[in-house]
């Protein structure tokens, strides 16, 4: 009785970590979570290898990785499903619209939003393993996307959370939808953001219009109407429910608590703030790169005290755009992806691990790297190629 007894915890602490393996290879969306805090558990290349490159992708893409390694990332008008070879499984096609960033649901399905000649936003639900539209549902009509598309939100239970025009929408699994909110209109929509416990909804309203606070079933929490400006910046959660904020108009971070009351604020005078978006280190450390006086003409890496909002740190990028986002592996060590054509890695105290230049072509632009199985995921807008770094060739 007692060896198998002794079986079974052998064999629940061996499921437990392989469960746990498992969960771990997975980057669902644009900036590691539904939070948008570009944190995980994966661990990235602790020296940089190119392993492979991938063709063909669109502006303002960025990767995301299944829990089998898949990475999808898209182009104007197509998703690719690419595999851990770097050798393509599937694409998606959609004539004459423009696709969103993909975003994963906790079962693997891969979403997207894309915006038609008709100025209908449609979100489409795909099968991961072959591509198959599993279904399609309008989520907002009006809206014209020439380039950017806004990322999608899923919860752990499958609900997905589209901001798109002037309105959000919440969708089941099944593509029923469930709700809508109207906001003002003309102010613009960036990605929502879920709080840690998933009852929230942050909505950022780009151009004036404040952050928004929804419960799940689609009534106003709060709304904070302070004039914000961003360009593409979603609202970054802390594991304690702070929301933090960059905002171009005046050249803060904002730490906003879960009930709508600032926290502090820092300001960055002479800068360009608020392309990018705010990372979390495992010490609660704040990472967020800001411009110097145009976006173009380089910039710092900061690392800011979440406590006061005081800087810890900072690494100078002397040319090339900034403005991308910045990914948090295991080790606490980040990886940046660069205008100067140049993918970082910094030790959480702001020290340079490495540094991998690519051709100048390649230029970084908005894309947020993907980290999973020691491999580092990162696309160049500009020439639309995926560089997959690894620790060393096969």
């Amino acid at each position: 009785m007692a060896k198998t007894i002794l079986v079974y915890v052998i064999c629940g602490i061996f499921y437990q970590i392989l469960s746990l393996n498992v969960a771990m290879a997975f980057w669902p969306s644009f900036h590691a979570n539904y939070q948008r805090n570009g944190q995980t558990e994966e661990k990235g290349p602790l020296e940089p290898v190119l392993k492979w490159q991938f063709e063909g992708l669109g502006d303002y893409a960025s990767a995301v990785v299944g829990k089998d390694g898949t990475v999808y990332a898209a182009g104007k008008d197509t998703l690719y499903a690419i595999q851990p070879t770097g050798k393509e499984k599937w694409r998606y096609h959609h004539p004459d619209s423009h696709f969103s960033p993909p975003s994963l649901g906790p079962d693997g399905t891969v979403y997207i939003t894309t915006v038609t000649k008709d100025s209908k936003t449609h979100i489409v639900s795909l099968d991961p393993d072959k591509g198959k539209k599993k279904w399609q549902s309008i989520a907002s009509q009006g809206f014209t996307a020439e380039y950017w598309v806004s990322h999608i939100a899923v919860s752990s239970d499958g609900m997905i959370y589209v901001a798109a025009a002037d309105n959000l929408s919440a969708f089941a699994a099944s593509g029923i939808k469930k709700w809508t909110f109207q906001f003002p209109a003309n102010f613009g929509t960036v990605a929502p953001s879920l709080s840690p416990d998933e009852k929230t909804i942050y909505v950022y309203r780009r151009n004036r219009d404040g952050l928004y606070a929804f419960n799940i079933d689609g009534t106003l929490k709060w709304h904070d109407k302070s004039p914000y400006y961003s360009d593409f910046s979603s609202p970054t959660v802390a594991s304690d429910g702070t929301i933090y904020l960059l905002d171009a108009a005046e050249q803060n971070l904002h730490a906003i608590n879960p009930d709508g009351k600032k926290k502090w604020t820092t300001h960055f005078s002479n800068k360009h703030v608020g392309t990018s978006n705010v990372a979390i280190g495992k010490d609660g450390t704040l990472y967020m790169d800001i411009a110097n006086s145009g976006s173009s003409n380089g910039g710092m890496i900061y690392g800011i005290n979440q406590k006061d909002g005081g800087v810890k740190w900072k690494f100078e990028i002397k040319d090339g755009y900034i403005g991308t986002a910045i990914a948090v592996d295991g080790r606490g060590n980040l990886y940046y992806a660069a205008g100067d054509a140049t993918i970082y890695c910094l030790k959480p105290d702001g020290a340079l691990q490495w540094k991998y230049s690519v051709a100048k072509e390649h230029r970084f632009f908005y894309s947020s790297p993907a980290i999973s199985n020691e491999m580092l995921y990162a696309i160049s807008e500009r020439s639309g190629v995926l560089f997959a770094i690894g620790l060393s060739k096969d």
